[in-house]
């Protein structure tokens, strides 16, 4: 059985199952691929469902370029649409949705919104997913069930864990789980699955390389990833939990735990010794999560500290292009996890803020030029813009989210006047802001957060705009604020409940 109605051929189910877990699984993945390919080949509806594998199918067809892989031939970015639509189809028809493969299907579903820019339905099928895991229980151990019923219900609540945790984060907002939840045991490490070979598939099956084969361990991936999630849960709170403000101390002991993680790292996990896409991503995905634990806090200093969060801004986000630069020599940039445009634009934006805050004249003097004409940044800043250009491109072919994230970096590229080489196919300027302007109204990521803020006072008024208060500049004030303010790469994306006045100082912090 193909397990889905859209299309008769065995082989392109199999082929694009192959490319979902080549270049996606297992980061924030809500299934065991073992369990669900056994009950797939034989037949059997535990751990397989049509939902569950047309969402599968969807999320692998942004990896193949083959016309029938999409609903609209013409369109590469209709890839994958008829099999979505099918697991919509089929989500609607059913009358209980608390079943191990629709939770799994919803989390499936979600990672491919994401690729295709959809921000706020990416959004509902994660909530839906961890509601659906809290409501069946997942989060207790249940030795009820036999071996396969325990690794199935681990891997579906880390994985709905993980993939609400990554957005609680990108946005600023409290996650689905409570403040102290029990967790689940992770997943366990088994030998054979560990040492089995992971070779690059592409979209005619061969191989890039065939040196390149190397063993997957795909579990210790999982449960890494899985407990620096807990760490992104952690520090969502320390930051956003309106009871307690955010204070130097909880600070500084989350970046330790960070620390932490990072140095007891197996040594199969290492960079140097394993270079899956799953490991090189999970090594994004830690630098992502110390970028927006400092990232409100550029302005600030920590009082008694030599540690400054504009230079742990920075290293984070030099590594994360580094990273990049990584992937693509070895895999190209035309296969890469759905959530890494959203690490490419927010690295970007971190990058050319920090900088432009540093070197940048005092635009609120009324006897400067217009802004247009002194925002000019330095060759390495433009290097950087350029480069991530670059690599969205390349990636839009894949990811939606790419084109989105491309867009946002031309635009600003243009507000600082940077002597940047912008790919073929940019928009005119004028479609080109229009585009980015018409982002800035919902729940949307890919637009530059352009609010009116003092850079302190921005604190305060960026936590309303995540409530939903809205004030889009245009022109002067938007450029100049897009300078001076602290960067928010995302719109909606919310700031920590930071004291101010004089409790600032009480909190551990002090205006640079």
């Amino acid at each position: 059985a193909v397990w889905t109605s859209i299309t008769e051929d065995h082989d392109l189910v199999k082929h694009l199952l192959a490319l979902y877990f080549c270049w996606e699984y297992p980061t924030f993945a809500s299934l065991s691929k073992e369990h669900f390919l056994q009950d797939f080949q034989n037949g059997h509806p535990r751990y397989c469902s049509p939902i569950l594998t047309n969402a599968l199918l969807a999320l692998g067809c942004r990896f193949s370029t083959q016309p029938m892989t999409r609903a609209n031939p013409r369109d590469p970015y209709s890839s994958g649409d008829h099999f979505f639509k099918e697991s919509q189809r089929l989500l609607s028809q059913e009358t209980d949705h608390h079943s191990l493969t629709t939770i799994q299907a919803l989390g499936i579903m979600s990672i491919r919104e994401a690729s295709c820019a959809r921000n706020p339905e990416s959004l509902y099928y994660a909530g839906q997913s961890t509601r659906l895991a809290i409501e069946m229980g997942l989060h207790h151990i249940n030795n009820e069930g036999d071996e396969d019923e325990v690794a199935v219900r681990s891997a579906t609540f880390w994985g709905a864990f993980s993939l609400d945790h990554a957005w609680s984060l990108a946005t600023g907002s409290l996650p689905q789980f409570s403040q102290r939840p029990h967790l689940h045991p992770k997943p366990a490490i088994i030998d054979d699955i560990e040492t089995s070979p992971w070779v690059p598939y592409t979209d005619d099956g061969a191989r890039l390389q065939h040196s390149w084969e190397q063993p997957a361990n795909v579990r210790s991936v999982y449960k890494c990833f899985c407990e620096l999630s807990e760490l992104v849960y952690q520090a969502i709170y320390v930051l956003h939990m309106p009871t307690k403000p955010l204070t130097a101390r909880d600070l500084l002991s989350l970046y330790t735990q960070y620390l932490t993680w990072y140095d007891q790292t197996p040594e199969a996990l290492r960079l140097g010794h394993n270079f899956t896409p799953a490991v090189l991503f999970a090594h994004m995905y830690y630098h992502f999560a110390i970028l927006l634990l400092f990232k409100p806090l550029i302005k600030l200093r920590i009082i008694g500290s030599e540690l400054s969060p504009r230079e742990i801004c920075v290293q984070a986000a030099v590594a994360i292009q580094t990273l990049l630069r990584s992937y693509s020599q070895l895999y190209t940039l035309r296969r890469t996890p759905s959530f890494v445009p959203y690490f490419v634009l927010t690295s970007t934006i971190a990058y050319v803020t920090i900088s432009a805050n540093s070197t940048q004249p005092d635009l609120s003097d009324s006897t400067q030029k217009p802004v247009e004409k002194v925002t000019k940044l330095d060759p390495q800043v433009s290097k950087v813009i350029s480069q991530s250009i670059a690599d969205l491109t390349e990636m839009a072919s894949s990811h939606h989210s790419a084109k989105k994230a491309l867009n946002v970096l031309q635009y600003l590229a243009k507000q600082w006047s940077t002597d940047v080489d912008v790919a073929s196919g940019r928009p005119p300027p004028e479609d080109l802001e229009r585009i980015v302007q018409s982002h800035t109204g919902g729940m949307n990521f890919f637009a530059p957060s352009v609010q009116a803020a003092d850079p302190l006072s921005g604190l305060e008024s960026a936590r309303g705009a995540s409530l939903g208060h809205r004030n889009v500049q245009t022109g002067l004030n938007a450029e100049v604020d897009m300078v001076n303010r602290p960067f928010g790469p995302f719109f909606m994306q919310g700031q920590p409940m930071m004291p101010s006045g004089e409790s600032l100082e009480q909190a551990g912090f002090t205006a640079l």
